[in-house]
């Protein structure tokens, strides 16, 4: 299990990283437009066997894109798990 604030972009837990997205990076709530029906939300985790030094195309883990970074990753993960929610305001 994570501690709160595990998942904070300016000082995650020790072993945790959090990888930018469109938004930047860390968790920041839901905001989807008021009135335009429900939005989908994904979260995704996985445990390693090993840490993740670099990502695909020489990118530092700051300013790549998951999927660079994911693109590195070797062998199987050792957990995954995958929350997926609506939300709409």
């Amino acid at each position: 299990m994570l501690p709160a604030g595990a998942l904070n972009a300016d000082s995650p837990a020790q072993g945790v990283r959090v990888l930018r997205s469109g938004m930047g990076r860390g968790y920041l709530g839901p905001e989807p437009i008021k009135g335009h029906g429900p939005h989908r939300y994904v979260f995704q985790l996985f445990a390693l066997p090993t840490a993740v030094t670099s990502a695909a195309g020489g990118a530092t883990l700051d300013t790549a894109k998951p999927r660079a970074v994911l693109a590195t990753v070797s062998g199987p993960a050792l957990a995954r798990g995958r929350l997926d929610g609506l939300y709409e305001r």
